[in-house]
C-alpha cells in the first residue's frame, strides 16, 4: 500500500506542478503545438473548455473553431493532455459543433485521443458519447454512467421523451406525480424553444437540436442547444414586442441598444408582465419556475454574443461576449 500511495503522491505533485507552471498562461490557438502521427496531426484543447467566465466563453470558441478549419483540411488527433475542466455547457457545445461538422464533411477524419483523457474530464467525454461520433460507431448506454449521452432530435421534439424517462427512472427513481408534470413541462418547453426561437419557418421541421442530461453533486443538468437564427433575430417578428416596449421604458432602452443579451432579457422579462400572447414566454415560463422554487437553482440563456444568466431569487446577469455561439444554448439546473 505504501507503494502504490508512493506513486499516486508522485503523479499527483507532477500534475500540480504542471498545473503551476500554466495557472496565468491565456490559450494562444495559434501557439498551440501541431504533431503528427499516423497521418493525424495532433491539436491540442484548452485547459478549460466553459462557457460560463468571459475569458473561457472565448478561448473555447476559438478553440472549436479553430479545430473544425484544420479537421476540414487534414486529419486531426484531439488531444486532452492539458484539459482539467469541461463544463456542461461548452461539452453540449462542443458535441453539437462536431456533430454537424462531420455529418456536412463525411470524408473528415477527426479523432479523440483516449489516453489523454483523466479523471472528469474523461467520465464527460465518455458518457457524452463523442467518442463514438467520431468514430461513426453506434451508441451504447453504459450503466457506470448515470448521465444520458448526448441526443440529436429536429425541431418536431418528439425526442424528448427519452429526456424524460431518463430522469424518472434513472434520477428520480420515486418522483412525485406533480414533480414528474413540472419537470416534464420543463423540458417540454425547452425544446419548444428551438420551434419558436430557432426555427420558426415550416420548411426547417427538420433542422436539428442537441440535448444533454446530467446529474452532478446532487443536481440535475438539463442544456439545449440549436443552430437556428437565436433569440435575438426572431424577437423583431413577435407580434408582442411593440406592446411591451411602449408600455416599458426599460425594454424600449434595451431594444435600441442593439446589443444580443439585452434582447434576450426583453424576451425572458416581458414573459412575466406580458400574458395575452399565447406563444409568447414559451420556453421560459416552466423553466424559470422549476429554478426560482429550487435552492441553488440557476438558468442560463446564451443566444449568438449575448448570455442571460438567472438564479433562484436573484437579479438576472447580462453579459455581451466577443464571440458568437452561432445558434442558443438554454441550460438550467435544480437540486435534487
Amino acid at each position: 500500500m505504501s507503494n502504490k500511495r508512493s506513486v499516486e503522491e508522485i503523479l499527483w505533485a507532477a500534475r500540480t506542478k504542471r498545473t503551476m507552471s500554466r495557472k496565468h498562461k491565456k490559450y494562444r490557438p495559434d501557439k498551440v503545438p501541431r504533431l503528427k502521427a499516423l497521418g493525424y496531426e495532433y491539436f491540442s484543447a484548452p485547459v478549460k473548455l466553459d462557457l460560463y467566465s468571459e475569458s473561457n466563453h472565448k478561448d473555447t470558441i476559438e478553440f472549436i473553431d479553430n479545430l473544425l478549419e484544420k479537421a476540414s483540411k487534414s486529419p486531426v488527433m484531439l488531444d486532452f493532455e492539458e484539459t482539467e475542466h469541461i463544463s456542461a455547457a461548452a461539452l453540449l457545445y462542443f458535441y453539437s459543433r462536431i456533430d454537424s461538422f462531420l455529418a456536412s464533411n463525411s470524408l473528415a477524419k477527426l479523432r479523440i485521443k483516449e489516453a489523454s483523457l483523466t479523471h472528469n474530464v474523461k467520465n464527460a467525454i465518455r458518457s457524452s458519447g463523442l467518442i463514438e461520433r467520431t468514430l461513426n460507431r453506434e451508441r451504447k448506454l453504459d450503466s457506470r454512467y448515470i448521465n444520458l449521452p448526448i441526443i440529436k432530435g429536429t425541431a418536431q421534439g418528439e425526442e424528448f421523451e427519452e429526456v424524460i424517462d431518463h430522469i424518472i427512472n434513472k434520477i428520480f427513481i420515486s418522483i412525485k406525480p406533480e414533480d414528474e408534470k413540472r419537470i416534464g413541462a420543463a423540458v417540454s418547453e425547452t425544446v419548444g424553444n428551438v420551434k419558436l426561437h430557432a426555427y420558426p419557418h415550416p420548411d426547417n421541421e427538420n433542422k436539428p437540436w442537441w440535448v444533454m442530461c446530467s446529474f452532478f453533486n446532487g443536481s440535475l443538468y438539463l442544456a439545449i442547444y440549436d443552430e437556428g437564427v437565436g433569440i435575438p433575430k426572431t424577437i423583431h417578428d413577435r407580434p408582442w414586442i411593440k406592446n411591451a416596449i411602449d408600455r416599458t421604458p426599460e425594454f424600449f432602452r434595451k431594444f435600441t441598444n442593439g446589443r444580443d443579451v439585452d434582447l434576450i432579457s426583453i424576451s425572458m422579462e416581458a414573459g412575466k408582465t406580458q400574458t395575452k400572447e399565447k406563444k409568447h414566454g414559451k420556453g421560459s415560463k416552466s423553466i424559470k419556475a422549476l429554478v426560482d422554487e429550487t435552492p441553488n437553482g440557476k438558468l442560463w440563456v446564451f443566444s449568438n454574443k449575448g448570455l442571460f444568466q438567472v438564479n433562484s431569487q436573484e437579479q438576472a446577469q447580462l453579459v455581451e461576449h466577443e464571440h458568437s455561439i452561432k445558434g442558443t444554448l438554454v441550460q438550467w439546473n435544480i437540486k435534487v
